[in-house]
């Protein structure tokens, strides 16, 4: 409630949220071009994605909604939203068990070929290190070239990584978005 406690910690934090747009940054890029692209998961991963929805529902609602378990009730829904996301995107992420495909990869790889086919080359952001790793396997059973950064690159690959990409020696760039 303090405003000038307020006003030094927003000074504070305004370097690290502060977010320009790439005009502002670097006149000479080109325009970004953004093609939205939906798929339609298969049956079986409608399916798996149903069933854990309606378990995360039912078990949520078990624990009722008092004030002593507002916090965790809070923290689980984020923990399921997290866990659908990852449905969505592979069911490995979630069940290790599941196959080594999904229809979001299927499509990936169909694009990332076309791409690469057209002599364009495409950026691929995942919050999951986990799906940007099963994304590599197929790439590299495709004979996809690719550069890599995730949160634990170290700075001298970081570049290594991004001169690679800007040179045009690989078809994508996988990215971690915590990178």
């Amino acid at each position: 409630g303090d405003p000038e406690a307020t006003r030094r910690l927003a000074r504070l934090v305004r370097p690290f949220i502060l977010r320009r747009r790439k005009d502002e940054v670097a006149l000479d890029l080109p325009a970004t071009s953004e093609v939205r692209v939906d798929v339609v998961l298969s049956t079986e991963e409608r399916e798996r994605y149903e069933r854990v929805r309606k378990s995360a529902l039912a078990e949520l609602a078990k624990e009722g909604n008092d004030g002593q378990t507002a916090g965790r009730q809070v923290f689980k829904v984020l923990v399921v939203l997290t866990r659908l996301r990852q449905l969505a995107c592979h069911a490995r992420l979630v069940e290790p068990q599941a196959g080594p495909s999904s229809a979001k990869l299927e499509r990936l790889m169909e694009l990332a070929v076309e791409l690469r086919d057209e002599g364009r080359k495409m950026l691929v952001f995942s919050q999951f290190t986990e799906l940007l790793a099963i994304v590599r396997a197929a790439f590299d059973a495709a004979g996809l070239t690719y550069a890599y950064l995730d949160g634990s690159t170290p700075a001298e690959r970081r570049i290594a990584e991004v001169d690679r990409f800007q040179s045009g020696a690989v078809d994508a760039f996988l990215l971690s978005l915590k990178a």
